[in-house]
């Protein structure tokens, strides 16, 4: 899941993932990082925003609403090892 495309909107940050992830399996991974059942994001990036993961167009996308801005997402993004695959 290397190739993430984070877009700013008004309402707050997408997360655009490759053509390959599974909705299923982002839903589990932002579930587990939320609750600190999993350590690989940092933990103060999942757990303070409200997010939802939706597909569009074939994508699946992670939505983060709230006061969450471009570059955060993006650093944290990528330092979540559980989207590496």
């Amino acid at each position: 899941m290397n190739e993430k495309k984070v877009i700013q909107r008004d309402n707050g940050v997408e997360i655009i993932m490759p053509a390959n992830a599974d909705i299923d399996e982002v839903n589990e991974i932002i579930g587990s990082c939320s609750s600190g059942t999993n350590s690989c994001c940092p933990s103060n990036f999942l757990n303070e925003n409200k997010i939802g993961v939706y597909e569009q167009n074939g994508k699946t996308i992670i939505k983060i609403t709230g006061n969450a801005n471009k570059e955060e997402v993006e650093n944290n993004i990528n330092s979540c090892s559980c989207f590496d695959k």
